[in-house]
């Protein structure tokens, strides 16, 4: 679950792929945001800083944008194939500081993927952990990540265009 900047929206994603909307002063659901292909278990929400976005990442590793206003889907980052797809594995998104590149796992579950956000296009990857990664957080104002992994490493990252 995740709070919009100005705290009147959350989202909630769910095992069975659905990402919705909730009116937080009346709790009730205002947008249902679509489900992934083969139902695939929805485990991290995003929104952007200006809240018109929602970036979505769930155990098929497949990160995705929605317009929030629409519901509708404006960019799939596509690995090039999906080895470790639908096991118990809670990957995540997330964006830079300036929003210019999405983070995530890669299909692998062992590095880092970097995105461009606006075109969906892979960018790098970043290699480091030997245990599949669990977790991505970013500095709020540079370009620097922390990760941590099942191989019991946290990994400091600088990521630049």
């Amino acid at each position: 679950v995740r709070y919009q900047s100005n705290a009147n929206v959350f989202a909630s994603c769910s095992k069975d792929g659905s990402v919705k909307l909730w009116d937080a002063v009346v709790n009730r659901c205002i947008r249902h945001m679509g489900n992934t292909p083969q139902n695939a278990e929805i485990t991290s929400v995003r929104f952007s800083r200006s809240g018109q976005y929602l970036l979505t990442c769930g155990k098929d590793l497949i990160p995705r944008l929605w317009e929030v206003a629409t519901g509708r889907q404006v960019v799939q980052y596509n690995h090039q194939k999906s080895t470790i797809s639908q096991i118990n594995f809670r990957a995540q998104a997330i964006f830079s500081p300036d929003e210019q590149f999405v983070y995530s796992v890669d299909d692998t579950g062992k590095m880092l993927s970097v995105w461009d956000a606006h075109t969906g296009g892979f960018l790098t990857s970043c290699t480091g952990h030997h245990g599949l990664m669990r977790w991505i957080s970013s500095s709020p104002t540079s370009p620097y990540l922390m990760t941590c992994g099942e191989d019991h490493h946290a990994k400091f990252w600088t990521v630049t265009a």
